[in-house]
């Protein structure tokens, strides 16, 4: 639901703004992980994530590379947003969609 909200606000301060993709991007993370920080710190999920994830390198190691292809897929859709408009963009992550 988050990610079906931001989309369009993104867009509105990339064209308002000229804010860089990347600049967008890590914004948009921060705010993500002010939210939610705070909600897992309170749950308790954050403390058996780490553990979870401490005592498996391996883990760790897949966590670090899906957030990393997260963020990269994230920018190259505000890029191609910025470069060739919106419907280019929605074109394509509409198909991608379609054929994973």
């Amino acid at each position: 639901i988050s990610a079906v909200a931001i989309s369009p606000v993104q867009d509105k301060i990339q064209s308002k703004f000229k804010a860089p993709p990347e600049e967008l991007i890590l914004y948009t993370h921060l705010v993500g992980t002010a939210y939610l920080l705070p909600l897992s710190l309170f749950s308790g999920d954050l403390l058996r994530g780490l553990a979870l994830s401490l005592s498996s390198p391996l883990l760790f190691f897949a966590i670090v590379i899906f957030s990393a292809s997260g963020f990269w897929g994230a920018q190259v859709r505000s890029t191609l947003n910025l470069v060739y408009g919106g419907l280019a963009a929605l074109l394509t992550s509409s198909f991608r969609k379609a054929f994973a």
